[in-house]
C-alpha cells in the first residue's frame, strides 16, 4: 500500500534532489524492516492571497506504509536545507473521513457564533512540480 507523506514549511529552492537525499536514509530497512521505495514528488507553492505570502509543500508517496511510518518518525522537526520541517501523513478528506461531517448539528451552531469562516479561501495554487518515478534503496550485503 502507498502512503502519502506530507513535507510542510519546506525552502522555496528546495529541489527533488534535496528531498531525495532528505528521505533516503529513513528509507533503508533493517534486519526485519522493509526497505522503503519512493514512488512520487509532488512540489507546490501555495500564495495568500490576503498576505501575498507563497509557502512551499511536498507530497511524497512512499510504500509500504510500515517504511512510511518509519520516515515520518525519523524526519519529524528534522532540518531541511537549514530549516526544521514537519513531516506527517497526508490524509485526503471525503464524506467518509470527514470529522466536521459526524456532528452537522454542532457545526451549524458553532458556525453560527463565529464572525467568519476558518478555511483559508484566500490560498491558490501558485505553481506545482511533478516527479514520478521508482527510487529504490535496497541493502547490500556487507554495508
Amino acid at each position: 500500500m502507498i502512503m502519502l507523506i506530507f513535507l510542510v514549511r519546506i525552502q522555496n529552492n528546495t529541489t527533488k534532489r534535496d528531498i531525495v537525499d532528505f528521505i533516503s536514509p529513513a528509507l533503508k530497512g533493517g534486519l526485519f524492516a522493509p526497505n522503503g521505495v519512493l514512488e512520487n514528488i509532488e512540489i507546490m507553492a501555495l500564495r495568500d492571497r490576503r498576505t501575498n505570502s507563497i509557502e512551499h509543500y511536498a507530497i511524497v508517496q512512499v510504500k509500504p506504509d510500515k517504511a512510511s511510518l518509519r520516515v515520518i518518525h525519523q524526519l519529524n522537526r528534522k532540518k531541511l536545507k537549514g530549516r526544521p520541517i514537519n513531516v506527517r501523513q497526508f490524509n485526503i478528506r471525503n464524506r467518509k473521513n470527514d470529522p466536521r461531517l459526524k456532528n452537522q448539528y454542532t457545526a451549524l451552531k458553532s458556525k453560527e457564533n463565529r464572525l467568519s469562516e476558518r478555511r483559508c479561501d484566500s490560498l491558490e495554487m501558485q505553481e506545482t512540480i511533478k516527479i514520478e518515478g521508482d527510487i529504490r534503496y535496497a541493502r547490500r550485503l556487507g554495508e
